[in-house]
């Protein structure tokens, strides 16, 4: 009997680097100087944001793109559908861009930003639910 390494068990997180890549593989990037807290995140909000991307570094976009929006998928909108006052906000480098990607964090939260190449560079963590019209 073969003995496993610990990254090979099931249900555990590897790291990026050993994964076997693609060119659309997931890759969290945070522009920390540029991202928005919209709100105050509890702890709760705090444990689900990082539980979710540390899943979500296990996939490609592919598989983002495919699963469900109300999960760990992703949604997009439209610029113009970001209330105005956050709007200006949006750094000078993704002023052109004319869809968000937002990825939910729980029942409670958004995670919006952009795609650059592989990467998700988040530009809003909303935990008031007020960065955009949500259709209600």
């Amino acid at each position: 009997m073969t003995k496993r390494k610990k990254a090979d068990k099931p249900g555990r997180i590897q790291p990026p680097s050993q994964r076997i890549g693609s060119a659309n593989e997931f890759s969290p990037a945070f522009v920390t100087d540029d991202m928005k807290i919209v709100g105050e995140p509890t702890g709760a909000q705090w444990q689900r944001f990082f539980i979710d991307i540390c899943k979500r570094t296990q996939m490609t976009w592919q598989e983002l793109i495919n699963a469900s929006a109300k999960g760990l998928g992703i949604e997009s909108i439209k610029k113009r559908q970001i209330k105005e006052r956050h709007r200006r906000s949006i750094p000078a480098q993704y002023q052109d861009e004319e869809r968000f990607i937002v990825m939910r964090m729980g029942r409670d939260a958004r995670m919006v930003g952009a795609r650059v190449n592989r990467e998700f560079r988040a530009l809003w963590l909303d935990t008031r639910l007020d960065l955009y019209d949500h259709g209600k």
